[in-house]
């Protein structure tokens, strides 16, 4: 991940911040004070760290994260009522370089990233004796739902 963001602004003037210094916590701050803490000790594997992205409307947040070992996870969190609410965390999924955004109306979240590399010996043959690679993942997280449908993406 490049270009770590640890801090997002609200159009209120509140902020939310990530601290993983010691712990991983996540807090939702105004002028008067931190109004809500949100810590993330549940994590599966190594912390290598994380980043916010902040949704369109500034509803929602994607707090991803990365082990630093070729895993990848987020977590999405629902800004409301002066908290931070657990919606979604998908844990940590083999993959590095992942990307985040959100379709315009905020229904889907969007995970992209790499699972392959592209070396000829590692080339693989379909049903029609052509040579591919597996490239990566597109992964889509339905706000409705909370299911994540997970896609392949094959380079010929």
């Amino acid at each position: 991940m490049d270009d770590l963001v640890s801090n997002v602004a609200l159009a209120d003037g509140r902020r939310i911040v990530l601290h993983d210094e010691d712990d991983i916590s996540l807090f939702l701050v105004s002028n008067s004070g931190v109004e809500e803490t949100l810590p993330f000790s549940h994590l599966s594997g190594n912390y290598g760290g994380g980043s916010l992205l902040l949704s369109p409307s500034q509803r929602y947040v994607i707090f991803s994260y990365f082990s630093g070992e070729s895993e990848e996870g987020f977590a999405l969190l629902e800004i409301a009522n002066n908290q931070l609410k657990l919606l979604y965390d998908s844990d940590y999924l083999y993959g590095e370089d992942a990307n985040y955004g959100f379709t315009n109306d905020e229904r889907t979240i969007i995970q992209t990233f790499r699972t392959g590399a592209w070396y000829k010996d590692e080339a693989e043959i379909d049903e029609n004796g052509d040579m591919y690679y597996e490239f990566g993942e597109l992964n889509l997280l339905s706000l409705e739902t909370n299911n994540l449908n997970r896609h392949t993406i094959l380079v010929y």
